[in-house]
């Protein structure tokens, strides 16, 4: 059955709550004004209200030869810096290598050199509704050495998330380096396509 109202701006047709009913909603809500601060070492980004997903874009950032890069979730109590099951792997000219970390998870390897990172995104997903387990996957790319690095990882947070910080060791966010921030509260459509 069709709805008896015309959707507004951004709505999609789905199914209601009642079978063969269909209603207008929004099929994924993303917010970009979440706050952040941003320093040479950190990025913390706070405000989050129990999301179903958040993609973190980085670009541009200098490393020295030991760089790590952790990335923590937290709720509104503390940050959790314990009990992650997190790794990456690296492939360079033909090498490998694997890092893994319980404080935190951690997208990049150990690179063993100075670069600059062209690129890293991260996918921070909740693994199931009403839930407080999240996923991880993160890629890395690198300037020059040819390093491409990819992570992954589990934790069971124990409550909504509400804060996010990413760290790094040995790395800094300069001047040219640039950060972007998707947070989803609804997952709707992406969980019906499948």
């Amino acid at each position: 059955k069709l709805p008896a109202t015309i959707g507004t701006a951004n709505q999609v047709l789905m199914n209601s709550s009642t079978p063969g009913t269909l209603q207008f909603g929004t099929a994924c809500q993303v917010s970009t004004t979440t706050s952040g601060t941003l320093d040479t070492q950190a990025y913390e980004l706070t405000g989050l209200n129990d999301p179903e997903m958040v993609i973190i874009n980085a670009i541009a950032i200098s490393g020295s030869a030991d760089w790590d890069y952790q990335i923590y979730l937290g709720t509104a109590s503390a940050y959790k810096t314990s009990g992650y099951v997190s790794g990456s792997s690296y492939i360079r000219d033909g090498g490998t290598d694997f890092d893994d970390s319980s404080a935190g998870f951690r997208p990049n390897g150990a690179f063993g050199t100075a670069i600059q990172v062209r690129y890293s995104t991260d996918i921070l997903t909740k693994a199931g509704s009403g839930e407080y387990n999240w996923l991880s996957t993160g890629y890395v790319n690198n300037d020059g050495t040819l390093y491409n690095t990819f992570g992954g990882g589990y934790v069971s947070l124990g409550g909504a998330l509400t804060r996010i910080k990413g760290q790094l060791v040995g790395g800094v966010f300069d001047g040219n380096s640039k950060l972007s921030f998707q947070v989803y509260k609804s997952l709707w459509l992406l969980n019906h396509l499948i």
